[in-house]
């Protein structure tokens, strides 16, 4: 995890929006898959947002400036795949204006 100073503020361009809209998605499909077919009773797991997953993105972004990352859909099951997002692809240093 990188230290306070070394955190940036991230937008996301229109395709990592569309990568990420679609990504959700999917977790909702998979996490109401589970529960209606009774495989988990455990939904007290919080779905990401768009937020969340930029506030992830400024934590975990590696070397390489890439993004991946796994996220749970219910509180015993994960969704299908990670989200892969690429700096410059998916997403970009915000500006601040102060």
């Amino acid at each position: 995890m990188r230290s306070p100073s070394e955190l940036k503020n991230y937008k996301l361009t229109p395709l990592g929006k569309d990568e990420v809209d679609y990504y959700l998605k999917e977790c909702e499909a998979k996490r109401k898959e589970i529960l209606n077919a009774m495989r988990d009773s455990g939904d007290n797991t919080t779905l990401p947002d768009i937020e969340t997953i930029l506030f992830d993105i400024a934590h975990f972004i590696d070397d390489n400036r890439e993004y991946c990352n796994g996220w749970g859909v219910t509180d015993h099951y994960d969704a299908d795949y990670p989200l892969y997002l690429k700096e410059g692809v998916h997403f970009v240093e915000n500006e601040v204006i102060l």
